[in-house]
């Protein structure tokens, strides 16, 4: 009998910190679009696993396996949520690689406002040699001051980061 309590009252202890796990990734998705990074995925994927595991521990291993897939799917399956205009943009700029060109870049990041700052240098063609460009998502409140900055050199992207409003 003082087993079976102890028992309900770790499975609570453990359901309430999975609850709050998730609710704590929500909040940084919604804030930093946190399920865009693999590390940070993946951990809250194995804590979400292994508290499943434990709180299901009564049941079936099938059922067991099943109810912690869908936990597992359910952490990773918030990468594709958008919750504001900042998620898609900053997929976008995480495809940008060192070593692409101007027009490679433009193509991943057209549909955003580019600003080329006047200290750049640029072929005849127009395409950015030396210099920053930065890229925002929205002229909006919320993130009118997050800024994408990629840095070329030579005509090939050699830096970006993202800074965050």
């Amino acid at each position: 009998m003082v087993s079976e309590t102890r028992s309900n009252g770790s499975i609570l202890v453990a359901t309430l910190i999975l609850l709050a796990a998730m609710a704590l990734y929500l909040l940084l998705d919604i804030a930093a679009a946190a399920s865009l990074n693999p590390i940070i995925s993946g951990g809250f994927a194995l804590v979400a696993l292994a508290l499943g595991l434990f709180i299901l521990d009564e049941l079936p291993l099938r059922q067991r396996l099943a109810l912690a897939g869908i936990l597992v799917s359910a952490v990773f399956a918030v990468r594709f949520i958008n919750w504001d205009g900042r998620k898609p943009f900053l997929r976008d700029f995480n495809h940008i690689q060192l070593g692409m060109t101007t027009e490679e870049v433009d193509k991943v990041m057209a549909g955003y406002i580019k600003y080329t700052s006047p200290f750049v240098t640029t072929s005849v063609q127009g395409e950015v040699q030396t210099g920053a460009v930065s890229y925002r998502h929205t002229t909006d409140g919320f993130g009118d001051s997050d800024i994408g900055l990629i840095t070329f050199a030579g005509g090939r992207v050699i830096g970006r980061i993202f800074y965050p409003d």
